[in-house]
């Protein structure tokens, strides 16, 4: 390669990047425009092969289930109901109390601790936490998303920054709050729950002396759950959910699967009915928006994959704090998937992360209490 007066090009140069020898080049760096055009469009061309290449890489990782659900699963997910737990056993008010009334003297991260309030509100009057110049920020970012969407401008500058306090879409206060004893309390309970209560309610009900079911799968499952759940605040006086998490279906995310079945609890001690609770349709597309009453010692069974499911502005005058997953059943009678699901390392259920519960029976000590009522939508 030349320069208009014929000498030679310094290759890196033509080629876009930073000549390592800058004024001591013995080359040319004068490249002629005809030349540069022509290329950056061979280079535009490499990009645009090496990118196919990379995708068709990609696809070549990827299986594709055919499969659909099995008639058990398909009748399973056709009702929503209300499954009974004892709170004594797994006390979920008092850990998430204790979770959420951590607290930190700094807005940032920076040089961050955290310590417990004396006296934890009672989670059904969260929107009654003080916000004064001084008062110390919720470790929760959970918590400090809800405060800064019901208060908006009005909420006090330290707690706006504790909110925003993130680095590459990811909470520092997050990964502080997973380190304390009282989150880990919480997962304790909920692996608990997830073993007792949720996996033996997602796999096959029939009895295990069934005919039709194999010597293999008689009466084991291999269950999916996600882990850790996802706990949720919704403040009394809050606007519903929008946005990405706004009115929606769990089939409209690429990663969801048909197999998934959702659980959602609140954990407040007043439970939750009108517009502080979960709103769900009975069939998919049906739009028989119904609000679910359901108490703290209670857990709804829902198919949120199919059924559209939203919120709406909180005005009972009680804060909802409330938890949800979504498990599958793996194996032999499990659920099929619809989509193609991408091989990872880590195990995923939907986009969440998720961890295996072998050798499930449907043998429970809760009871489904009753189903969901759709008729005063």
């Amino acid at each position: 390669m030349l320069d208009e007066l014929g000498n030679p090009l310094c290759s890196h140069i033509a080629w876009g990047r930073k000549c390592k020898w800058g004024l001591s080049c013995q080359y040319s760096h004068e490249v002629p425009s005809v030349l540069l055009a022509s290329l950056a469009e061979q280079k535009e061309r490499q990009h645009l092969e090496k990118c196919a290449l990379v995708k068709s890489k990609s696809k070549s990782t990827t299986i594709t289930k055919k499969t659909i659900n099995p008639p058990w699963l398909v009748e399973l997910k056709r009702h929503a109901v209300l499954i009974s737990y004892d709170t004594s056993r797994y006390p979920f008010r008092e850990a998430v109390e204790s979770l959420l009334a951590l607290s930190t003297s700094t807005s940032t991260s920076t040089s961050m601790s955290t310590s417990p309030s004396p006296t934890p509100l009672p989670l059904d009057e969260l929107h009654n936490l003080p916000l004064l110049p001084l008062s110390p920020t919720p470790l929760s970012p959970t918590f400090l998303a809800a405060l800064q969407q019901l208060h908006g401008p009005a909420l006090p500058a330290h707690f706006a920054e504790a909110a925003n306090d993130k680095k590459r879409g990811k909470h520092p206060r997050e990964k502080l709050l997973r380190a304390t004893p009282e989150y880990k309390r919480f997962l304790e309970i909920y692996d608990r729950f997830a073993r007792e209560v949720l996996a033996p309610n997602s796999v096959d009900p029939s009895p295990s002396s069934s005919p039709s079911t194999s010597a293999k799968s008689k009466s084991k499952s291999k269950v999916v759950a996600q882990f850790p759940p996802t706990l949720r605040v919704f403040l009394a006086g809050q606007d519903p959910a929008a946005g990405k998490i706004g009115q929606h279906k769990d089939r409209v995310y690429r990663d969801h699967q048909a197999s998934e079945i959702n659980f959602w609890w609140p954990v407040n001690g007043g439970g939750v009915e009108g517009t502080n609770s979960l709103f769900i349709e009975s069939e998919d597309g049906a739009e028989d928006f119904t609000s679910v009453d359901c108490k703290y010692g209670e857990v709804l069974r829902f198919n949120g994959y199919d059924n559209t499911h939203l919120t709406k502005k909180n005005e009972t005058g009680r804060t909802r704090v409330s938890c949800d997953v979504r498990l599958r059943v793996e194996g032999e009678g499990g659920g099929g998937e619809e989509k193609e699901v991408e091989k990872k390392k880590t195990l995923k259920v939907g986009d969440y992360s998720g961890v295996v519960i072998k050798n499930v029976s449907n043998k429970t000590s809760s009871t489904v209490a009753r189903l969901v009522d759709f008729t005063n939508g």
